[in-house]
């Protein structure tokens, strides 16, 4: 990996001096000290990885998850019923209209 000492001044690195403005050939495994110490990376060598197999894909029929209606606000239930096209009056309480929620997603 290279790298350049962009501090301008010299830099001592593990016991071994790296003056400013230039540039040094440094092990991989050392490459976040030099960041630490003020040096730009300039080139890395990118290790080719083999491509990936594509295995046949199994199609499965995803069920949309219901929501989790007992942590929803009254007005986010009432919404919700709305989106539905259930009736239900403003006054309800949340527990009224949680239970319209609930009976609803068990006919789906």
């Amino acid at each position: 990996m290279r790298v350049k000492n962009i501090t301008g001044g010299t830099k001592v690195v593990l016991g071994k001096p790296y003056m400013g403005n230039y540039e040094y050939e440094v092990s991989e495994n050392l490459r976040d000290i030099f960041i630490r110490n003020g040096f730009e990376i300039l080139g890395e060598e990118v290790a080719e990885t083999p491509p990936e197999e594509t295995l046949p894909s199994e199609e499965v029929d995803e069920v949309a998850p219901s929501p989790d209606f007992s942590s929803m606000t009254k007005r986010e239930l009432q919404s919700y019923l709305k989106e539905k096209g259930i009736a239900f009056e403003f006054k309800n309480t949340k527990a009224q209209l949680l239970s319209l929620c609930l009976n609803e997603s068990e006919e789906e």
